[in-house]
């Protein structure tokens, strides 16, 4: 983060100097006087560095103020344990999904509990959800998926 940060100031500062510092050019007359001229040319270097400091600089200013910062982590960290009896707060529905994902080790992908469960996918994401505000599972990113781990 600290790098793109950096570079990003670099490249500005690189296009400005590219783009203000530009030497006037000198027209001598017939007299042999030198007289300064101002005029924007561009040689082709200048231009090959001001594309290639104008790119460098955009994928900087994309990547921090664009990205959400945060790194996928697929592991399921320690969370808080569900209360002892939790199966008697649970709808029939919920409490079928709580014992499938139990008997996987207390962890599934979203996508194999839609293959699994004789419900569809909705139905199986509005359960999790449910499992959540009961606090008794939590539902992480995995992917195009999503990892539901139970608490405890």
């Amino acid at each position: 983060m600290l790098f793109a940060e950096v570079l990003l100031i670099l490249c500005i500062v690189l296009i400005y100097d590219q783009l203000t510092g530009i030497d006037p050019m000198h027209v001598t007359l017939e007299s042999g006087e030198s007289i300064p001229v101002m005029g924007s040319s561009f040689d082709y270097m200048d231009a090959i560095i001001f594309i290639i400091t104008s790119f460098v600089a955009g994928a900087s200013f994309a990547f921090l103020f664009l990205s959400d910062g945060s790194s996928e982590d697929n592991t399921v960290p320690e969370t808080d344990a569900a209360p002892p009896n939790i199966e008697l707060l649970l709808t029939p529905d919920e409490r079928n999904m709580y014992n499938k994902i139990k008997e996987n080790d207390g962890q599934m992908l979203q996508k194999d509990l839609v293959t699994e469960m004789p419900y569809g996918g909705v139905k199986v994401s509005r359960i999790i959800t449910r499992l959540e505000k009961k606090g008794v599972a939590v539902r992480y990113k995995h992917g195009l998926t999503n990892r539901i781990a139970l608490k405890g």
